[in-house]
């Protein structure tokens, strides 16, 4: 089905519409079946009656009404709503909006960019939301060739302290032999680092055995797989130790490459 086009009330529609629900009001307060009477009237949405009912009473929050007339006459609703309520009110600035396509300058966009806090520009949607523009119009200005913006991912990186740099200063420094040289093409020979045949490293890798998640192809009518644990966090993992040392020259004059032995340990 074709969308529905929502019809748009006039100024004048709008004034009209005020000064029905004005008397058909009681004690400020419009009743339901004045609603229905002007949305039936005006063909519009009865959402759309109330929301300018409650626009009015915002703007003018004590009007005058049928009680405050000394005169009684019937005609005091709608001269009261015109002396009461300005013109401005009913304005539905049609005839200053933006027409047809717009470019915004790059320059004044660049500059607003600029201004705004990174917390507040994470997303497209939220820089949009902070330049009152379209967001196709920054996707449009964003994939543009030469475009002055371009997104950025930014991770964490660690910082390691003065105490954190000494110790790892201290700890590079053990491992280099002061009383042996190394001759270069160029300058002074320099330190030597310790042969490190007296050291074994140790290094360990968690595995889980299976994923909460998993992906196969089943032929029609077959069963697919059952996979139940107690809970997500109890599935089981092996963690795998390894001990691997410098590789060097035997005795015999073949290598060794360093590798020790890698252990399996059920967790």
């Amino acid at each position: 089905m074709p969308p529905v086009e929502k019809k748009r009330m006039t100024a004048a529609d709008k004034k009209a519409a005020c000064s029905m629900l004005e008397t058909l009001s009681i004690n400020q307060q419009s009743p339901g079946a004045a609603f229905s009477a002007v949305t039936a009237c005006f063909d519009v949405c009865r959402t759309t009656t109330a929301c300018l009912w409650k626009q009015i009473q915002s703007k003018i929050p004590n009007l005058p009404t049928n009680e405050d007339d000394d005169d009684g006459s019937d005609s005091g609703d709608n001269i009261v709503l015109d002396e009461h309520i300005p013109a401005a009110a009913f304005d539905t600035n049609m005839s200053t909006r933006r027409k047809g396509k717009f470019k915004h300058d790059r320059d004044d966009v660049k500059a607003k960019v600029a201004a705004i806090p990174f917390s507040k520009r994470r997303r497209t949607r939220m820089l949009t939301a902070q330049l009152e523009m379209p967001q196709s119009s920054l996707m449009h200005t964003l994939k543009e060739k030469g475009s002055v913006f371009k997104q950025h991912s930014n991770a964490i990186k660690l910082k390691l302290t003065e105490e954190n740099q000494q110790a790892r200063l201290q700890f590079e420094l053990l491992k280099i032999n002061l009383n042996t040289t190394t001759p270069t093409r160029r300058g002074p020979p320099q330190p030597k680092f310790n042969t490190l045949f007296d050291e074994v490293h140790v290094d360990e890798k968690w595995f889980y055995l299976c994923h909460g998640g998993k992906n196969c192809i089943i032929v029609c009518g077959e069963e697919p797989p059952k996979r139940h644990v107690s809970h997500k966090s109890h599935v089981t993992k092996v963690m795998f130790l390894c001990a691997q040392a410098r590789p060097r020259r035997l005795h015999n004059g073949t290598w060794w490459d360093g590798k020790i032995d890698i252990w399996p340990i059920a967790w």
